[in-house]
């Protein structure tokens, strides 16, 4: 039994794309069961492969994005997440980098902790990263940019900023869930860009291309601002010419810092 988080050879167990199906939706449903796969946590590839289907195609109505699956914490943390995305690392691309003081929990006060990188999420579910229909040259997951984060930026930096990203994407929520009863929005979260990372490197997808997640900006993570190595900071994910990376910057608007959007069903 493979220790969970961890892939010794990606190409163990080969999923076949199903032809009866959009492609967009058999691409997904593949690379998610070769996502339980690696983690151990595939019961029945055969139940696994219709809910999955079934729950993508349900999720086209909202929207072009990434499909993806929610993964809880029972099912992978999120140190077993990153060490299966390093492990798949595609060996013409740097090491993947994490800025330790505020990814690992306990290296200083305000690190973030284990609790909160492994989120309170109790089941697992379909969603899907919705894109950003700006046409903007960015990943098409990033939405508000040229926003500062929070108030904190806000009013040390762009004092003259409309709205910030936090209060741009409750507004989000607010006419998304009225538009779609029975969904939900929310801030894509820093574990399903991890998860998408490792879509994206167990389907070979070309790191330098637009198409590898994140290769175009940066995330803005929903864990919020830290104080650490003597800055401000608020943590962000990237794949920058496929290095994937957890790290941290001040928070003013950027035009190539975005949040990310995150819809599914209502738990």
């Amino acid at each position: 039994m493979p220790i969970p988080g961890t892939l010794s050879s990606p190409e163990n167990r080969s999923f076949q794309l199903d032809s009866t199906i959009d492609p967009t939706i058999a691409l997904a449903v593949s690379t998610t069961l070769k996502v339980y796969d690696m983690l151990d946590i595939l019961d029945s590839e055969a139940e696994a492969k219709k809910a999955f289907t079934e729950r993508y195609t349900d999720l086209m109505q909202l929207g072009e994005g990434r499909f993806y699956p929610d993964l809880t914490a029972k099912q992978a943390s999120s140190e077993q997440l990153w060490r299966a995305a390093v492990d798949l690392r595609p060996q013409d691309v740097a090491d993947d980098y994490r800025y330790h003081e505020l990814w690992t929990p306990g290296t200083e006060p305000d690190s973030y902790t284990e609790e909160e990188l492994d989120g309170s999420v109790s089941d697992d579910s379909a969603r899907i990263a919705l894109f950003n229909t700006d046409k903007t040259g960015v990943d098409p997951i990033l939405h508000h940019l040229g926003l500062p984060y929070d108030d904190y930026a806000k009013n040390k930096w762009n004092p003259d900023a409309s709205t910030t990203q936090l209060e741009a994407i409750e507004q989000d929520k607010r006419a998304f869930e009225a538009a779609h009863p029975g969904y939900s929005l929310d801030q894509l979260g820093f574990r399903a860009a991890l998860t998408l990372v490792i879509m994206d490197r167990i389907a070979n997808v070309d790191p330098r291309s637009e198409k590898y997640i994140l290769n175009r900006g940066y995330l803005r993570t929903e864990l919020g601002r830290r104080t650490v190595d003597g800055y401000s900071v608020v943590g962000v994910v990237n794949s920058d010419v496929g290095r994937a990376g957890l790290g941290g910057g001040r928070g003013s608007a950027d035009s190539y810092i975005g949040v990310g959007v995150s819809a599914g069903p209502k738990s």
